[in-house]
């Protein structure tokens, strides 16, 4: 009877130890050399940190709510948290047991947030450490900077310390690390940065004139407050009233305001458009619910990045200027309102008419004489939304190498209790004979 209960007792130690072993194997990630796991969905092996209010944002911004975004770029997965006064804000995670070799970011100011906060004073130096070493940094990005790729050799590396200096003051510094991810491949990760996707609504395509109030926008910028919840306003100013400049209407055309940051811009796409010429009356308009008296505004054009238009430094009561440039050869439109040397108060710009056309001749533009006045002013009424479409997500791959945990113990478990009844049944057969 003795032999017995030792038998089963050493059965049982047996299967007990086996599943400590397995569970400890299946527990630990299972890696292969293709693996990439994104840095937020590394919660539970987040050592310590330090943040601004002890907010830290997993796939989104610091405020834990807003999408990372850097400069109209959209990012699915990644960090975001703010500079802190006191020392550097940083999160660290525990990389012990992993066989990671490189870490990569896409890192820059966050671009807007949910409420519209003021973040255009935002400068931050993105620094990657590994063992308090430092392996890579941004070097001071400001707002409106293009997301700056960082890459940095993590191999053999304990502990990943991600930390922000502001440079200056904390002031707007919200940083958001995009796509920030590990993996295992030993080769160099390609600079690429990704840009926004955008496609014309098919219905518009052909269309001549083709207004750019009625298109989708690479990106857009302009001043906003508790009054202005637009960047750029479609068909009206930037109150949602009609366009008027100098007593004269335009049914079409953008309503901005200047800021004192980053410049007040609409960009647009125009590969694939076949359009030979921009055209548009500009000036100030003349007919607001709000006091433009002091504006003093200059209206820029670039075409691929090269400046192909500038208005000179435009007041109330100004004759509208007539734009009509070649766009033939051009990729990309991009329209800009700059303050004057006196503040941005006031300063409201109007491109009124503004389109892209194959025509040569106004009255044929437009199929019409040049505007004229309305026999009757009526309030626009605030627009229930826009076609607007902001820049797409960039894709986020699938993480690859991930094996099912639940099956393998299972299946352990089930080995582990046939090998111990074997074990049971080959033995009692013995002792019978």
């Amino acid at each position: 009877m003795k032999r017995v209960l030792k038998a089963h007792r050493a059965a049982l130690c047996l299967l007990v130890g086996f599943m400590s072993l397995v569970c400890f194997f299946v527990s630990r990630p299972i890696l292969t050399a293709e693996d990439k796991v994104y840095i937020s969905d590394l919660s539970t092996s987040i050592k310590r940190k330090h943040t601004f209010e002890d907010k830290l944002g997993l796939d989104k911004s610091y405020d834990q709510v807003s999408p990372l975004n850097i400069k109209g770029i959209q990012y699915n997965k990644g960090i975001g948290f703010h500079c802190t006064e006191d020392e550097n804000a940083y999160v660290e995670f525990d990389l012990s047991e992993t066989t990671y070799k490189k870490f990569a970011a896409y890192v820059g100011i966050q671009w807007k947030t949910n409420d519209n906060t003021f973040l255009e004073w935002g400068t931050i130096n993105f620094i990657v450490k590994v063992d308090g070493r430092i392996v890579a940094e941004s070097g001071k990005r400001q707002y409106g900077e293009d997301p700056y790729f960082l890459i940095a050799d993590v191999s053999g590396g304990s502990v990943l310390r991600l930390e922000m200096d502001c440079c200056d003051s904390i002031a707007c510094d919200l940083g958001a690390w995009g796509d920030a991810y590990l993996t295992t491949a030993d080769v160099s990760i390609p600079i690429v940065t990704p840009t926004p996707t955008v496609t014309q609504n098919p219905e518009m395509i052909g269309r001549d004139p083709l207004y750019l109030s009625d298109m989708v926008w690479k990106s857009c910028y302009g001043y906003s407050d508790e009054e202005t919840d637009e960047p750029v306003y479609r068909d009206s100013d930037i109150r949602y009233n009609d366009i008027f400049i100098n007593d004269k209407y335009y049914e079409k055309g953008l309503g901005m305001h200047a800021t004192g940051g980053l410049e007040a811009h609409v960009e647009i796409g125009l590969e694939g458009l076949s359009y030979k010429s921009f055209v548009s009356y500009i000036g100030v308009p003349s007919d607001t619910t709000f006091d433009n008296s002091m504006a003093s505004i200059d209206f820029i054009v670039y075409l691929d990045g090269e400046e192909a238009y500038r208005s000179g430094i435009m007041h109330l009561g100004d004759e509208q200027k007539w734009i009509q440039l070649d766009i033939s050869q051009a990729k990309t439109l991009r329209l800009v309102l700059l303050p004057g040397d006196d503040g941005i108060s006031g300063d409201c710009g109007i491109w009124a008419m503004a389109a892209l056309t194959n025509k040569t001749d106004i009255e044929d533009i437009f199929a019409t004489p040049v505007p004229t006045p309305t026999p009757e002013r009526s309030p626009s009424l605030k627009p229930s939304a826009t076609n607007q479409v902001k820049p797409s997500a960039t894709s986020v791959p699938e993480t690859p190498g991930q094996f099912p945990v639940v099956p393998i113990v299972v299946v352990s478990v089930v080995v582990v209790v046939l090998c111990a009844a074997g074990f049971l049944i080959f033995y009692f057969r013995k002792k019978k004979k």
